[in-house]
């Protein structure tokens, strides 16, 4: 179907410019924990459609970085973990139906607006981020835990909207590949 596998979500390379000029490259990483994320509320009014679920996701890798990072200079190279607790994601989708190549209904989103909320505690574990003094690496990781809200607020957004961009990406997919009937098993009338 031409529908990637989201748990765990693979991530090859991803390169971020964050506020403040600080650069980051991932690599080799993945992120779990989509499957057992829970829904909390849907919604489809006429051709609107609201969700809100609650995540614990863990995020593994190698990364690469240089620049400021709130006060401090970082230049880093190693391992790269973060565990976000309890991550609120809503979403609102605009939908309608088209008819597909198989001559079938099916679904597309024709806008998408995202929101996500930290409400569980973030805990951060990134090996080597002054390559040179593993003792300013250390108090850098606890400031960084002791303040995570103020470090997620800060950076937490574009690692966000990347991964709610490749899952977006794969349900439009699905969308496209499967017909409205075999979807839902009740009419849409939009």
């Amino acid at each position: 179907m031409g529908v990637e596998r989201l748990d765990p979500l693979i991530v090859e390379r991803l390169n971020l410019n964050l506020p403040g000029g600080l650069d980051i490259q991932f690599r080799q990483g993945y992120g779990k924990g989509l499957r057992n994320c829970v829904i909390e509320n849907a919604t489809l009014v006429e051709n609107i459609l609201e969700t809100q679920f609650a995540c614990n996701i863990s995020i593994r890798g190698k990364y690469k970085s240089s620049g400021k990072l709130l006060m401090f200079p970082i230049d880093g190279d190693g391992d790269a973990s973060m565990k976000c607790k309890n991550v609120r994601f809503f979403t609102k989708l605009t939908l309608k139906t088209e008819m597909g190549e198989d001559g079938k209904k099916h679904l597309l989103i024709t806008d998408v607006k995202t929101n996500h909320k930290f409400d569980g505690r973030i805990t951060y574990n990134f090996t080597n981020i002054f390559k040179r003094s593993p003792e300013t690496s250390k108090l850098v990781m606890a400031f960084m835990n002791e303040n995570w809200r103020m470090v997620a607020d800060e950076f937490g957004d574009p690692v966000v909207n990347f991964g709610v961009n490749r899952i977006l990406k794969n349900v439009k997919q699905a969308f496209k590949m499967v017909p409205l009937d075999e979807l839902l098993n009740f009419p849409l009338q939009f």
